[in-house]
Formats: C-alpha cells, sequence, structure tokens
C-alpha cells in the first residue's frame, strides 16, 4: 500500500510543481509621433496565463491572449469617441504582436495593431486601427477593428491616407470554396474632426496588384472577390467593372448567379439600394463610402475645404496682410507682379506691393483676397482638375499652399499660389 502512494506522488508531484508555475506573463509596446504641435502616444499591453520553462524561454500558454491599449495626448490619456476600444483578443498568444504607425512620416495619422484573431484551417490576423481626433481643442480617438487576410497596406495621398486588405469570405460554402474580397479604409478630417469610412475600391484600384505577392495578382483578377466587394459597398460600378474585365461563366463561383442577365439584375438592384442610402445617410448609420464619393473623386478635398472655410468664417477676419506668391509661367509687367504684399480692409484689396521693387501700381483684379482662394480651389474641384494639392493653416484655416493642374497633358498651366507672413490688423 506504501508503494502504490508513493508511486502517486511520485507521478503527481510535477503537475503540481507545473501548477505553480502558471503566471501571467505580460509585454509592452509603445509608439509616439508628433501631430499638429502635439505628441500622440500609443500604450499596448498584452497579457496572457501561461508557464515558463526555467531552462529556456519557451513559454507553454493556457489562454487566449488579452491585448489592452491606451492613447495619450502630451501624457495625458485621452478616451475613444464612443468610450468603446482600448482592448481585443488574440487566440495565438505565441504570436508576436504587431504595432506600426500609419500614414507617411512626419504626417502620420494613427497606428495598426496586429495579432492572430481567427484561429484554424485558415488563419488570419486582427486588426485594431487607432486614430487619434481633435475637434476644437478636444482630443478623443477613433477605432475600427477588422479581420485580414494578409498584412494591411496603408496609401496616402493627398489628404486621404487608405488602408487596404483582403478579407476572406466563406459565404454558404467552406475554405476550399471561399474567396478574399479586396476592402478600403479611408482616414480623413472633416469639420466635426477626423473619420474612418469605408473607402470607393474603384479609386486607386491598381493598388490591388501591390499588395502581399502570395496573393496579388490572383485575387486581383478574381472575379468573384471584385464583385461581392461591390454588393457589400453597393458599389454598383465596381460590379460593373468586375463584370467588363474579368466576367467568365466558369470563374463566377461562390454561389453567385453564372448567366450575364442574372448578374446585371443584381447590380440593378444594388443601383437601386444605393440610391435609398442617399436619401437616408444623413440620419443612419450605413458603414458605406458616401453616395458623393462616385460622383466625385475630389469629396475629401470638398471636406477638407468647407472645414477650413468655415474655421476662417468662425474667426471673422476681414482685415489682414499676407504674402502672395504666384507660381505662374507669366513674366512680370508694369501692373503685375508675381510676388506681392497684399493689404486686405473690410474684405477688400486696399494696397498691393510689389516685392520686386516695392512699386504700387499693381493692378487689383490679378490678385486674391484669402476668400477668393478660397473660390479658386471650389472651382478646381466642381470642373475636376487633374490633380488638385492644398494645405491649409491649422488655426484659421487659410490655404497656405494651392497647386491646381488643370490638364495633365499640358505643361506649363499649373496654377501654383503660396501664401506667407500673414497677419490681422484688427
Amino acid at each position: 500500500m506504501k508503494g502504490i502512494l508513493y508511486l502517486l506522488l511520485l507521478l503527481l508531484f510535477p503537475l503540481f510543481v507545473f501548477a505553480q508555475k502558471l503566471e501571467i506573463i505580460t509585454k509592452d509596446y509603445e509608439s509616439s509621433y508628433q501631430s499638429s504641435g502635439h505628441q500622440w502616444t500609443l500604450k499596448v499591453r498584452t497579457a496572457a496565463k501561461g508557464t515558463k520553462d526555467p531552462e529556456s524561454d519557451y513559454i507553454e500558454y493556457d489562454s487566449d491572449m488579452l491585448i489592452r491599449y491606451n492613447v495619450y495626448r502630451d501624457g495625458q490619456e485621452v478616451h475613444s469617441k464612443t468610450y468603446q476600444g482600448g482592448s481585443f483578443y488574440s487566440c495565438r498568444p505565441d504570436w508576436e504582436l504587431s504595432l506600426e504607425k500609419v500614414g507617411q512620416p512626419g504626417k502620420e495619422k494613427g497606428w495598426l495593431i496586429g495579432a492572430m484573431g481567427t484561429c484554424g484551417n485558415t488563419m488570419s490576423p486582427h486588426y485594431e486601427l487607432v486614430v487619434p481626433s481633435e475637434l476644437y481643442g478636444d482630443a478623443n480617438y477613433l477605432y475600427k477593428r477588422f479581420v485580414a487576410k494578409e498584412a494591411p497596406h496603408p496609401v496616402t495621398q493627398k489628404q486621404v491616407t487608405s488602408i487596404w486588405y483582403y478579407q476572406q469570405n466563406w459565404g454558404k460554402g467552406g475554405t476550399a470554396t471561399s474567396i478574399f474580397v479586396p476592402r478600403k479604409l479611408d482616414i480623413f478630417e472633416t469639420e466635426y474632426g477626423t473619420s474612418i469610412q469605408t473607402g470607393n475600391i474603384l479609386q486607386g484600384i491598381d493598388m490591388l496588384y501591390k499588395l502581399s505577392p502570395e496573393y496579388s495578382i490572383k485575387l486581383a483578377e478574381s472575379f468573384a472577390g471584385l464583385f461581392v466587394a461591390g454588393i457589400q459597398d453597393l458599389n454598383a460600378d465596381l460590379m460593373e467593372y468586375a463584370m467588363q474585365f474579368y466576367y467568365s461563366e466558369e470563374g463566377t463561383g461562390f454561389g453567385l448567379p453564372v448567366k450575364k442577365q442574372e448578374l446585371r439584375q443584381l447590380i440593378g438592384k444594388i443601383r437601386q439600394m444605393r440610391a435609398t442610402y442617399q436619401q437616408v445617410q444623413d440620419f443612419v448609420d450605413w458603414e458605406l463610402f458616401a453616395s458623393h464619393a462616385i460622383e466625385n473623386p475630389y469629396w475629401a478635398e470638398q471636406q477638407e475645404l468647407e472645414m477650413n472655410f468655415k474655421k476662417w468664417k468662425a474667426h471673422q477676419v476681414s482685415n489682414y496682410q499676407f504674402t502672395l506668391l504666384n507660381g505662374c509661367f507669366c513674366m512680370p509687367s508694369s501692373d503685375f507682379d508675381p510676388n506681392a504684399a497684399i493689404t486686405v480692409k473690410n474684405n477688400k484689396i486696399r494696397e498691393i506691393r510689389s516685392l520686386e521693387d516695392n512699386r504700387t501700381t499693381l493692378k487689383a483684379s490679378y490678385y486674391s483676397t484669402i476668400p477668393a482662394l478660397f473660390e479658386k480651389i471650389q472651382k478646381a474641384i466642381k470642373r475636376q482638375a487633374a490633380e488638385i494639392e492644398v494645405t491649409y493653416d491649422k488655426t484659421l484655416g487659410y490655404p497656405l499652399s494651392i497647386m491646381i493642374d488643370s490638364v495633365k497633358m499640358i505643361e506649363d498651366e499649373e496654377q501654383r499660389f503660396t501664401v506667407k507672413d500673414f497677419k490681422r490688423l484688427d
């Protein structure tokens, strides 16, 4: 009997020791950047139960991994706009967390946190897009959680930073019949602060070929993936694009109709649904790109223009001075100099002084007030110029630099304006 008890103790002792070593294993990450005169910082901590091998660095995990994050502006913690977010889980705590800044260096928009979220035959990472936002001095952050088959690809073009990625969609089948659907998120500024919205995949669709080499060519040419993305976004034009370039009766699959007539009937229904959305988009929260994003490729620039013009009007500036540098390909004359100091009183030009020789005989109709510069930008957007690039003053909203290229194939017809040395006189 004693021998049996001794044997049981020998068998149970390692299990007892193992249980004693179970602990919460944590790891910390941190990333910061400067924007609009503030330092934004993201701090992330991961935690999971596990046991450490005393003779190596190997960890045997016993739970999913909790990922918690906090956002700070100048050292002060800020909360999400919805007071949600701040944590999510990973089903593979042994996978290293990824943390990267989003946006161009010096013009960062936020961060992407990545961890394995869907485990099984087709593992897919979960990502949390975290974007700080400011409005009238108050700070918060936005977040968007999504599943991507491969690492997302952030791209900044003009005023919009887009997150491109592929989402695996099983439909009513399994892994063998699943498809990869392209997705896009746009980050841009509005009069209500920073916004994250579903993007229009047709705008910049060539980006699909620049994603992971493992998937890019096959997925970019997938009829089903593009067509389903159009259904998901109520984007009938994207569905038409897929029909025009990638349709084949053998390549529809995924439970989609096979015949062209049936597919075009589906496109017609999507157009009707989009028309309904146009009527209700101001008072319902559907996660779709704005309707005018289809009609106007400069919808983000329009948002930014309106936001900054309202900022300018709110400050009620009617008396001011500034230097206007005109980058046109034009020669000075007796009544025109490309670079001049302008004085405005009661919203009208009162003096124009040449920077070349200080003469004040320049013709007022060749120059612009600040509202007139806003109008130049608005006209370029309305006629959908080939290229428009504008930067604005963070405080008063007036344009700092303007570049308008009306026709891409014509050289030296670009309009360029730079505003410097702005000073209020009242």
